[in-house]
């Protein structure tokens, strides 16, 4: 069944739900709740299982607009608010150009995942390439002040789980790529330890 045909049907079964509410006083209490009971049955068998927890090994990159506050501070806020939906729009399609997955936005910064979904082994290379291709887009994007990014990135075990609504990575993994973020020089790309042992044969390293 295709996920179109399948929200169809949800919507469906949601209406009809809605539409039997609203006829208690003609069908009665007994005969609407014996009704809607078995329609949000169909509903429940219908809806896609919930992801269960995994540890999976993933690569985690962490990028930030540098000194966004001060920034925005220079601009309106409608203006800045449009600037920074068309620059997390070119970030997004970077990072899904080199296989990785928007877990979420923060603010001024992006939290993306290789390994959550397909594992590939060239992870850790596809998100130190597309680090690269992010700092080499912003550089072309015309705005007084210009804007930076810092960039941290790390490879590990993480557990892979439902926060709320959100389906996410946890633990040291992502508190490690986030910390290496934050102590990035704006306009640089910083990596972990274990990241380093994965892309080490592939690119031109310098110690920090």
């Amino acid at each position: 069944m295709s996920t179109s045909t399948l929200s169809e049907q949800m919507a469906q079964i949601e209406q009809a739900i809605a539409s039997l509410e609203g006829q208690r006083a003609t069908l009665g209490d007994d005969v609407v709740a014996a009704t809607v009971a078995a329609l949000r049955q169909q509903l429940a068998d219908l809806a896609p299982p919930e992801p269960v927890q995994q540890r999976k090994l993933v690569t985690v990159l962490f990028a930030e607009i540098a000194e966004f506050a001060q920034l925005m501070s220079q601009m309106d806020v409608e203006d800045a608010n449009q600037v920074l939906q068309a620059v997390w729009e070119q970030v997004d399609a970077v990072i899904v150009a080199h296989h990785g997955r928007i877990d979420k936005h923060i603010g001024a910064a992006v939290m993306a995942l290789w390994g959550s979904e397909v594992a590939r082994e060239d992870d850790p290379v596809q998100a130190v390439r597309a680090a690269l291709a992010l700092q080499k887009m912003v550089a072309t994007i015309d705005l007084n002040p210009t804007i930076s990014l810092t960039i941290g990135i790390n490879t590990g075990f993480a557990m892979l789980g439902k926060i709320g609504a959100d389906y996410t990575a946890m633990g040291d993994t992502v508190n490690t790529a986030s910390r290496v973020q934050h102590v990035a020089v704006p306009g640089t790309i910083l990596i972990a330890q274990h990241t380093y042992r994965h892309v080490a044969q592939w690119f031109t390293l310098r110690a920090q």
